[in-house]
């Protein structure tokens, strides 16, 4: 049975003042949010930089290390053929 055109009418006037309602409330939710959201995306951006810093002194770090290993290892190969040679 369908429902008379005033009554379809006035269930429409009330969905459409819940929307209005709804998306006025969205709009003070995301103004109120906004400013936040900068200071919280700044934020990120100082942490990601530090952590960009500490991965490049890592990587030094890692390198300055393989070079060590590789100056240590040549070191005892001629320790090693000092050895062998005097025995």
């Amino acid at each position: 049975m369908p429902l008379p055109s005033h009554s379809r009418a006035k269930m429409n006037a009330r969905l459409a003042k819940k929307k209005e309602a709804m998306k006025a409330k969205h709009v003070e939710e995301i103004a109120l949010v906004a400013p936040k959201s900068v200071d919280v995306f700044e934020q990120q951006e100082q942490a990601k930089q530090q952590v960009d810093a500490m991965l490049k002194a890592l990587t030094s770090s890692k390198k300055e290390l393989a070079a060590e290993r590789e100056e240590n290892k040549r070191a005892l190969e001629a320790v090693s053929a000092r050895i062998r040679a005097w025995a």
